[in-house]
C-alpha cells in the first residue's frame, strides 16, 4: 500500500463518509451456485454521491507485477491527498474473458474493502471455499495446477472463493455445481 506524505483531509473525508455508509443490498443471483451478492454496477452507484459530498474519488485500473496481472485501486481526496493498493487477479484460464471476470471482481471487492461498504442479504463470496471438505479443496487443486499453472494455495482458495458461493447451511458442493467447477478449471 502506498500514501501521500499526508492523509490528514483524505482520513477525515473517509470517515464521514464511512459514518453515512448504509448497508447495500445484494442485487444479483449467481445462477451455477445460487448465491446472493452485489455486482460492481450497485457498489459504484451506493457510494458515488457520498463520494462527491466529501470531496473523494478513486481510480482503478490493469497493472502487473512479476508477469502477474494485478488492479490498482486508488482512493483520493481533493486535498491532493492519496491511499493506493494493489490487488493480485487470481485467473482461471489465460485469456481475456478471464482477466475481464477477475478484474470485475476485484474491482467490487476493493471498492466494498477501501470504502467500508456492507452488504446484507447472505452475500457470502468470502466464506464459500472455507466449507467445502477438504478432499474436494485437494481435488480442485489438484485440477487447477495441472491445467493452469496454479500452485500456491492462497491463490488456489481465491480461485475457488470466486467462482464457487456457497448458500447458507450447505457444507459440501453438489455433484452438479462440482462438475460446473471442474469443467471451468479444466477449459
Amino acid at each position: 500500500m502506498w500514501q501521500s506524505d499526508e492523509i490528514n483531509e483524505l482520513a477525515k473525508s473517509l470517515g464521514a463518509l464511512q459514518s453515512e455508509m448504509t448497508p447495500l443490498k445484494t442485487n444479483k443471483v449467481n445462477p451455477f451456485f445460487k448465491s446472493r451478492y452485489a455486482d460492481l454496477e450497485a457498489v459504484t452507484q451506493h457510494i458515488k454521491p457520498l463520494l462527491v459530498k466529501h470531496g473523494l474519488s478513486y481510480t482503478q485500473f490493469p497493472s502487473s507485477k512479476q508477469s502477474e496481472p494485478m488492479l490498482v485501486t486508488q482512493v483520493m481526496h481533493s486535498s491532493g491527498q492519496y491511499i493506493r493498493a494493489e490487488s493480485k487477479l487470481f485467473l482461471v484460464k489465460q485469456d481475456q474473458q478471464s482477466v475481464g471476470s477477475a478484474t470485475t471482481y476485484a474491482k467490487r471487492q476493493a471498492l466494498q474493502a477501501a470504502f467500508g461498504v456492507a452488504v446484507t442479504d447472505e452475500d457470502d463470496d468470502g466464506e464459500s471455499a472455507s466449507a467445502m471438505p477438504m478432499d474436494q479443496v485437494r481435488k480442485l487443486y489438484q485440477l487447477a495446477k495441472e491445467a493452469q499453472g496454479v500452485v500456491d494455495e492462497h491463490g488456489f482458495m481465491s480461485l475457488i472463493t470466486e467462482y464457487y458461493a456457497r448458500p447458507v447451511g450447505r457444507n459440501e458442493i453438489p455433484k452438479e455445481d462440482y462438475k460446473v467447477l471442474e469443467k471451468h478449471i479444466k477449459g
